[in-house]
């Protein structure tokens, strides 16, 4: 029996944990259902010798991305309290005041559960995956060398950051960086439709590179800043 859970990868159905290679099929199928439903008819790509991306539709190269929740060190004596105290549902923020000062975390609420484990629901700040964010669009371009355009899908739904504050951080470092790919259309982000929906409630948003050249007219761009 598990002394505490993190609830990212919770199944609500079955309350299992769920590994991240079936998180990661699961949102893959979630992806292409959704790529299908603008007309884009993927197909997945033979691997070679060579780089490749995931699918190709045409003359667009698409790379499907899971970004899986980032379990941090100062999480551990968190953790630690969550073992000895069961039977409470925890949610902790964790943040930093400059990129180089020492992160920090706080639990923000507690609640009591029937249950003969903890559960924690962390929320980060979205500096903590800034770069991983700009290394998985670097890495990805460069698989589709072979492309005249590219998409690059980053599913997210298992990273403990509100949904609005991910696209706009992702925005912004699209406008920053995006000059280097010009064969990069854009990037559509997958965010759980709330902060605390389940993984199978989701949202798909797509934001343009503003530097590229290209379109693809089944997409256009969706960001609200104002949700």
């Amino acid at each position: 029996m598990l002394t505490y859970i993190l609830l990212h990868r919770l199944d609500y159905k079955s309350g299992n944990w769920i590994p991240e290679k079936k998180v990661e099929d699961i949102f893959e199928k979630d992806v292409l259902k959704f790529l299908k439903s603008k007309g884009i008819d993927a197909e997945k790509v033979k691997r070679g010798s060579d780089k490749t991306p995931d699918y190709e539709w045409k003359d667009v190269a698409i790379e499907v991305t899971t970004v899986h929740d980032f379990d941090p060190p100062f999480l551990d004596p968190t953790k630690e309290f969550l073992a000895n105290n069961p039977c409470n549902y925890y949610v902790t923020y964790a943040y930093s005041d400059e990129k180089d000062i020492q992160s920090k975390c706080e639990i923000i609420f507690i609640k009591t559960v029937e249950l003969e484990y903890s559960i924690l629901k962390t929320r980060q700040h979205i500096l903590f995956y800034c770069k991983k964010i700009i290394n998985e669009i670097d890495k990805k371009s460069e698989q589709a060398w072979a492309y005249t355009k590219e998409i690059i899908v980053l599913d997210f739904r298992t990273a403990p950051f509100r949904p609005i504050t991910l696209v706009k951080e992702i925005h912004s470092i699209l406008n920053l960086i995006g000059n280097q790919y010009s064969s990069l259309v854009g990037i559509i982000v997958v965010t759980k439709e709330h902060d605390f929906s389940s993984i199978d409630k989701m949202r798909y948003i797509y934001i343009r590179n503003i530097h590229s050249n290209y379109l693809v007219n089944e997409l256009n761009e969706n960001v609200d800043f104002n949700q």
